[in-house]
Parts: C-alpha cells; sequence; structure tokens
C-alpha cells in the first residue's frame, strides 16, 4: 500500500453522492462518510507496467445527500503483505442548496 488519491466525484444514477478513490497496492479499507460506514460497490484495476494489476479504483455509494453541509469521506487501507502498513486518506465536500 503505497498511496490513495480521490479520482472523481459525482452523483450516481441513484441519485446518491459516488466518491471514486484511486489506491496503489492491496490491501482492504475501513471507510466512512459522514460518521457512517460504508463499502466500495465496485473495483476496477489499473496496470502501470507489466501484467499483473498495480491497484484498484474503488467507488463508493456515499448515500444520500439531503442536508446543507460538510461531509466528510474517510478511509484508511490496511495492507494484504507483511509488514501490513496502512495508509489514510480523508477529504471534505460541502454541499449547498444554491
Amino acid at each position: 500500500m503505497t498511496e490513495i488519491q480521490l479520482a472523481d466525484y459525482d452523483w450516481l444514477e441513484n441519485g446518491n453522492f459516488g466518491v471514486i478513490i484511486k489506491v496503489y497496492g492491496y490491501g482492504s479499507d475501513n471507510t466512512t462518510f459522514d460518521g457512517h460506514s460504508i463499502s466500495w460497490i465496485e473495483r476496477e484495476p489499473f496496470i502501470i507496467s507489466g501484467t499483473g494489476a498495480d491497484g484498484f479504483y474503488y467507488l463508493y455509494d456515499c448515500g444520500p445527500v439531503i442536508e446543507e453541509g460538510n461531509y466528510r469521506f474517510a478511509t484508511t487501507f490496511t495492507s494484504t503483505n507483511f509488514p501490513y502498513s496502512q495508509r489514510s486518506f480523508s477529504t471534505t465536500f460541502t454541499f449547498s442548496n444554491n
């Protein structure tokens, strides 16, 4: 696990807010949006060189956003390989009715 980046965010077809992160390496996550635990709904590998995946894009359905305010997206990934290192990423999205 070497790096986590925000790749994209937008409204999903079901009307919920969606976030895509790019994770370099392999691991398992613990992710929250506005303090509520969420899980990824799609995972796509990416390859920088060679034939094996160097990491994955993860799409999260963060649920509906019905009130104005700041919503924090936070994730921590733990590597599947020794020494089981962890990387964290967080960002805040601000929603308004304007």
